[in-house]
């Protein structure tokens, strides 16, 4: 059982803020964020377990290429720093055509 009293998932991974791949506190660089259902399963990502962060990096080393504004949902969380701080990386690819 996830160890965070607000959690209700029985995985403690589907609370990390951290990179499933590298360990990164993905929330503490600014790169929290949605892509597109396409490209999380291009990036083999595990879409069906409903949990889980990569940071940017990480997403497009498995992409084999840098993400674009294109690749990002609607989702307000990835267009403003009012919810939350964006990083570098997170800006230049949302700003990316």
């Amino acid at each position: 059982m996830c160890l965070d009293s607000y959690c209700v998932h029985a995985d403690p991974r589907a609370c990390s803020q951290h990179c499933n791949d590298c360990d990164v506190p993905c929330m503490s660089i600014g790169e929290y964020y949605m892509v597109t259902d396409e490209v999380w399963t291009e990036a083999d990502c595990g879409l069906e377990s409903g949990w889980g962060m990569v940071c940017i990096g990480c997403l497009e080393e498995r992409l084999g290429r840098e993400l674009t504004a294109e690749d990002f949902t609607g989702a307000p969380i990835n267009w403003s720093d009012v919810l939350v701080i964006r990083g570098e990386r997170m800006i230049d690819r949302t700003e990316r055509e």
